[in-house]
């Protein structure tokens, strides 16, 4: 019962969205047979009349519809403290689940009953064979409804595979997903892919946040391309702050420090480039939503990923840090079994809302220790799991000097402090190629840029 006033409660606090989930795993044939209390089942059917008339639902109007078969209950009531149990909707799936288990077993246990009369007079009903073969169907019927075919339409498949073979036979060379803003990163992938996961992983200090918000912003500043950020790690201003300043090019660590330069905040005169005051009016118009709750479990995250894509139609889902979120349950043997349940949670995010998901990923301290460092996947932290299920793995780490006058140039020339260079290592693509690539992180801006040979050797 506590499972059926959680539904109902989260379909009252945001009914657009919740009785649409609802009755996307319910289905649209009765669906309120699936609430076992009595007044539970009549609130739910008059919440599907109303959004199957498309009236607006509320307390208001349910009980206008509910008076109208049984004037003698205290609905109003009843739904008010429905609604005032659930502080939040973003738990509907957890409450469904049990829902739709015992509604099941219950349907199993009325069609088991029948089969049981059945089996005491098998004569009277075409015989042993004729009660074993009901008995057959009636359970796959059951069971089909639990588990219903999604098999996908092979024509809708391969007339999208045409419409693509078409523009390549035609020369119209682009990319197939979303542009990450590195020209390496795109030539490797086309661009991110829907319903991909995609795992930026590091240690500490490499720049994974700073990488991850450099692509954001290409997509905000270039495209607009609607971007949902769920930072697990740091705050949602400090997101904004590097975003900024990184556009902007400009000293984060000055600023913090209170030195931040009276140049930085005006346009350029001389390259006309927009200074921080600009970027942050322009900062103000971009499809950016940015979620910087703690301790979240990838099911609330799931269910916040289907409002922003309802609403506001998201195109990108990143979260910063993999290893932050919590599993659905709080019963695992060990952490390798919650992270294994979160890489599942992710991808099968990624498949729902058919859009890719970005996440970061913290590297275990064994990778820090090797000589040479050569990133692989075994060095992702807590479970191999994550490298299962992820479509794209790459791995931010130190780049070594190539020779000794490189290192001599970094150490000496005084241009470059502040500035490190990273390899961007490919370790895993699904329908790609792997591969590395050189790139400068200015720590101050928190900016990545690709890595010139002419910068760093005396070769000329």
């Amino acid at each position: 019962m506590t499972a059926e006033r959680g539904v109902l409660g989260c379909c009252l606090l945001t009914p657009d969205l919740s009785v649409s989930d609802v009755l996307g795993k319910l289905g649209h044939s009765e669906p309120h047979d699936a609430f076992y209390d009595p007044h539970h089942r009549d609130i739910f059917w008059a919440m599907f009349e109303l959004h199957r008339d498309g009236v607006g639902i509320d307390i208001l109007t349910l009980n206008s519809k509910l008076k109208k078969i049984k004037p003698d209950q205290p609905w109003a009531s009843l739904m008010t403290s429905l609604e005032d149990e659930v502080g939040s909707s973003v738990n509907l799936e957890y409450y469904l689940q049990p829902v739709i288990e015992c509604w099941h077993l219950r349907k199993l246990i009325e069609v088991s009953r029948q089969h049981v009369e059945l089996a005491k007079k098998p004569d009277d009903h075409g015989g042993v064979g004729a009660v074993l073969d009901k008995a057959e169907t009636d359970i796959l019927e059951l069971n089909s409804a639990r588990a219903p075919d999604q098999t996908v339409d092979l024509n809708v498949m391969v007339d999208q595979v045409y419409e693509q073979i078409e523009n390549y036979e035609r020369g119209e060379g682009r990319l197939t997903g979303l542009d990450t803003g590195f020209e390496y990163l795109n030539k490797q992938t086309s661009g991110f892919q829907n319903r991909q996961m995609i795992l930026i992983a590091g240690r500490p200090g490499m720049g994974k946040t700073s990488f991850a918000t450099n692509m954001v912003a290409r997509m905000l500043f270039d495209h607009r391309i609607p971007v949902a950020f769920f930072s697990m790690e740091m705050s949602a201003i400090e997101l904004v702050e590097r975003m900024i300043f990184a556009e902007g090019y400009s000293n984060y660590q000055h600023f913090r420090t209170g030195y931040a330069y009276k140049a930085d905040l005006m346009p350029d005169p001389d390259t006309g480039e927009p200074g921080l005051l600009d970027i942050c009016e322009e900062f103000r118009k971009l499809p950016l939503y940015l979620d910087d709750t703690t301790s979240q479990s990838i099911l609330d995250i799931r269910a916040k990923c289907r409002r922003l894509k309802a609403q506001f139609g998201i195109k990108l889902v990143v979260l910063d840090y993999v290893q932050l979120i919590r599993g659905a349950s709080r019963q695992y043997n060990n952490r390798e079994s919650e992270i294994a349940e979160i890489s599942r949670g992710i991808k099968a995010l990624a498949k729902e809302l058919e859009l890719p998901v970005l996440g970061l990923a913290q590297l275990n301290r064994a990778s820090a220790q090797k000589g040479h460092y050569a990133p692989s996947m075994e060095d992702l932290r807590e479970s191999g799991q994550l490298e299962q299920d992820a479509d794209l793995v790459a791995i931010l780490a130190d780049a070594q000097p190539r020779n000794n006058a490189e290192r001599d140039m970094w150490e000496s020339d005084q241009a470059w402090d502040g500035k490190k260079r990273r390899n961007l290592v490919i370790v895993k693509q699904r329908n790609g190629p792997c591969g590395k690539s050189d790139y400068i992180f200015h720590k101050g801006a928190m900016r990545f840029e690709p890595y010139k040979e002419a910068k760093t050797t005396t070769e000329q």
